[in-house]
């Protein structure tokens, strides 16, 4: 009797029950995980206003500063781009019409989708715009 059941584990354990239990499952590559491509975060900030102040959050924090109407990156494009916001970071603009007339709209789009969008009107007027990646 101890002679048979030393057979039937020794069986098992070296996988003489293809499939069945006792079987040493076969490795299987794993795919490797799909990166996921961070969004495109875009402020905008457009009006009749010629002249505004703004606060943003940024991907490393708030930052403040006077910008013409409309906004502009550095190289001339529309709107300040960001790539590096973690999922479900907090999106924010604000511009405060810095003249005496216009208006100003401000806007936020995340992968080309408007996620906020808000107009103010009159002398130093303030839109603000917020929403979360």
């Amino acid at each position: 009797m101890k002679r048979t059941l030393t057979a039937i584990v020794l069986a098992l354990l070296l996988g003489g029950c293809a499939g069945g239990v006792g079987a040493v499952p076969s490795a299987s590559p794993t795919a490797s995980p799909t990166p996921i491509k961070p969004p495109m975060v875009i402020y905008e900030l457009d009006g009749t206003a010629t002249d505004a102040n703004i606060t943003i959050e940024t991907p490393t924090g708030m930052s403040q500063q006077s910008v013409d109407v409309p906004l502009r990156n550095k190289s001339g494009s529309k709107g300040l781009r960001f790539t590096d916001f973690n999922y479900g970071a907090f999106l924010y603009i604000s511009a405060q019409n810095d003249g005496e007339y216009g208006d100003l709209t401000c806007r936020i789009r995340v992968d080309g989708e408007v996620v906020s969008e808000n107009t103010a009107s009159g002398a130093y007027a303030i839109a603000t715009c917020q929403a979360r990646r």
